[in-house]
């Protein structure tokens, strides 16, 4: 698969793509760094939509014009979309993104959510990561992925009974993979940074984080 990319579609992504996930990411082998690129963006991108300000139905609006793209072979995606034109290559991998699509529209509705809800979300998002794996060859990820998702979504919630709920879940969740192929060793990262934010209670990228990440760049672990 062919993952260059132009000026566009890389300041597009850079743009959507945070310090953190970076770092993360700089673990993956070249030849999937694009990949990575492309599914973090997209994966911030529809976060994005989902804004407690906003109408649930512009949401819900905006997140059907995805899956609906989606469903379609990507020689039929809209052009002039950077975001999409770094997809485009996934080919068949491309069902991952309905699973996140998925996942996003869950979090929609009046807080606090519920955690059959939260539950849904962090599903969604890992069953698209285990398709990340799958078109990279890079092992079983799903008890990882769930966690990260989980632990990810403490970290940007507002609402304190959402975050306490999504903490429930990932102390009950259970343990990660014993080991992920090298491709997945971004997931890895993440998910390391993610779950000491969480259990903190702060931002990822706080003090500590940088040393966990070296550490499980290096030695997945």
């Amino acid at each position: 698969m062919n993952f260059e990319e132009d000026e566009a579609t890389t300041a597009q992504i850079d743009a959507l793509i945070a310090p953190p996930v970076r770092l993360a990411l700089a673990y993956a082998p070249r030849g999937a760094r694009g990949v990575w690129r492309a599914f973090m963006a997209l994966d911030r991108r529809l976060a994005q939509l989902i804004d407690p300000s906003r109408e649930p139905m512009l949401a819900q609006m905006r997140l059907a014009w995805w899956r609906e793209t989606f469903a379609c072979p990507a020689g039929e995606w809209p052009a002039g979309e950077p975001l999409l034109a770094a997809l485009r290559p996934w080919g068949e991998g491309r069902a991952a993104f309905t699973e996140l699509v998925d996942g996003w529209e869950a979090m929609i509705g009046d807080a606090p959510l519920a955690t059959v809800d939260i539950a849904a979300a962090a599903q969604g998002r890992a069953a698209a990561m285990a398709g990340l794996s799958q078109v990279l060859d890079g092992g079983a990820v799903a008890a990882l992925a769930y966690r990260w998702a989980l632990a990810d979504l403490a970290v940007h919630m507002g609402d304190e009974t959402e975050r306490e709920r999504a903490m429930t879940l990932l102390r009950g969740a259970a343990a990660p993979e014993r080991r992920a192929g090298r491709a997945m060793r971004p997931l890895i990262v993440l998910a390391r940074m993610t779950e000491r934010a969480a259990h903190e209670n702060r931002p990822i990228g706080g003090a500590g984080d940088f040393a966990r990440a070296v550490r499980a760049g290096w030695l997945g672990a």
